[in-house]
């Protein structure tokens, strides 16, 4: 009966024990890494949109800028006839053409 008793006893034996650990480290391993790779592209994603939305608040400012230099309303009322027939490109690259008293934005293609 003793011999029979010491077969019949039930669990893991240590090679199960240390199997099964291996394996939940592998799994919690690739579980962290790919958490930890999502981070890495978020982070350099975020950077990278506040890089461009600084690049476009500036170039808006520039632009904004050059638009009241440019723009009729900014030059005196004597020299604006002046001023316009020094002007022959705009910050776009077209150019301006008189045509019958009528000034005209011909943008190139």
């Amino acid at each position: 009966m003793n011999d029979q008793a010491k077969n019949s006893q039930s669990g893991f034996t240590l090679v199960e024990i240390l199997l099964a650990i291996t394996i939940f480290v592998l799994i919690i391993g690739s579980i962290y890494a790919s958490l930890f790779a999502g981070v890495n592209a978020l982070s350099a994603g975020q950077e990278s949109m506040e890089i461009y939305q600084t690049a476009r608040a500036g170039m808006n400012r520039i632009l904004k800028d050059l638009r009241k230099a440019l723009s009729p309303a900014s030059f005196p009322y004597e020299e604006e006839e002046e001023m316009l027939d020094q002007l022959d490109a705009d910050f776009y690259g077209g150019y301006m053409e008189e045509d019958d008293e009528d000034l005209q934005l011909v943008f190139k293609g």
